[in-house]
């Protein structure tokens, strides 16, 4: 087990059915090939694959399509993505206590693989409606041709995730802040398939965002132990209220002026057609003390780490500036130093 990873059966079965799916579209590719010529990607398998024409008639592929990569260099990235992604939801959501100090747990069953396949299935099926529309339109596009994005459509769930739980930690080899990140990411999109003159990635990429973000904001549901509340008392919670991961928050600060009115108009129509629950004061404010709750423990697990790093440096220092070797007491003392001080520092970041 990786450090901080935490390989729970979710992750070993979601990065085992891909594996699953994967080989066998890739041993039933191979087979039909004989003598035509034709390259494993040519083939189509519309009881696995994702086909917008023929989805419809075999639904189960809006979900094996998400595990179906035949192309090798897209299966590893998307292994990985499953993998690392699905690790840390599950830390989030059913793990015993989470990194914030808030228990999050689904009565029964697990909310990763909830959540995963709703965003699979509803990301591939509107992905679906939109190529078939796109097609009866127009006579350039062919609604028999396979949709390959397969397990990219985790990609932006697990952003979502990211952005909701740790918005500000930084990623250092990108210099970017994990709130960030999305709309890095839709913007690509969006600039690869105006390049390329097609749908993909820009459809299923942003039908992923709309999908897993909606679920998260207005339907997940949730039962909270040490909550915000004072009583300490186990409740049930239905989405995510707080200012930290409304629509806009997604986007940067130039854009919200334009996208304000547009975002209050589709919420006050989604509640008018009865899609989703309008949250009142209340739910906003323990929103929004959850999500602070969230931030401050991120930064302070930062400080931690931090100041553990300048009192170990400091240590070294004074020990590379004795020219005296110590004798065994004298370096049993300077550990002994450097754990109460180290304890010293966790316990005053911890009561803050």
């Amino acid at each position: 087990m990786l450090k901080g990873i935490h390989v729970t059966i979710v992750v070993e079965l979601f990065v085992g059915i891909l594996i699953f799916f994967s080989f066998t579209a890739y041993v039933l590719k191979s087979k039909s090939l004989g003598n035509s010529g034709e390259s494993v990607r040519d083939i189509v398998i519309p009881m696995l694959e994702l086909v917008p024409k023929t989805s419809f008639i075999f639904p189960w592929t809006f979900i094996t399509g998400a595990f179906t990569d035949v192309n090798i260099i897209q299966f590893l990235i998307g292994a990985a993505n499953i993998f690392f992604g699905t690790a840390y939801t599950e830390k989030q959501w059913n793990l015993e206590e989470n990194v914030d100090g808030i228990q999050f747990f689904s009565a029964g069953f697990s909310e990763t693989i909830t959540y995963l396949l709703v965003s699979a299935f509803f990301t591939n099926l509107f992905t679906c409606l939109i190529k078939v529309i796109v097609a009866t339109a127009s006579s350039s596009y062919d609604p028999l041709v396979p949709v390959n994005h397969g397990s990219f459509v985790f990609l932006m769930p697990f952003l979502v995730v990211l952005k909701q739980y740790s918005p500000e930690h930084q990623v250092k080899f990108l210099n970017l802040r994990v709130k960030q990140i999305p709309f890095i990411v839709l913007v690509l999109s969006l600039f690869i398939s105006i390049v390329l003159q097609k749908l993909t990635p820009f459809l299923p990429i942003w039908n992923s965002f709309l999908v897993s973000w909606t679920y998260l904001r207005f339907y997940q549901r949730l039962n909270v132990i040490n909550d915000v509340l004072p009583d300490n008392t186990k409740n049930s919670i239905q989405g995510d209220a707080s200012d930290t991961f409304n629509f806009m928050q997604f986007f940067p600060a130039p854009l919200h002026k334009y996208l304000k009115p547009l975002c209050r108009i589709f919420y006050h129509l989604l509640i008018l057609f009865g899609l989703i629950k309008g949250f009142n004061d209340d739910e906003r404010e323990s929103g929004n003390l959850r999500s602070i709750r969230r931030i401050n423990k991120t930064s302070q697990s930062r400080d931690i780490a931090e100041r553990r790093r300048q009192v170990a440096l400091k240590v070294l220092e004074e020990r590379l500036g004795n020219d005296e070797p110590q004798s065994p007491e004298d370096q049993a003392v300077d550990n002994h130093k450097t754990e109460e001080t180290t304890k010293t520092e966790v316990s005053v970041a911890q009561s803050v």
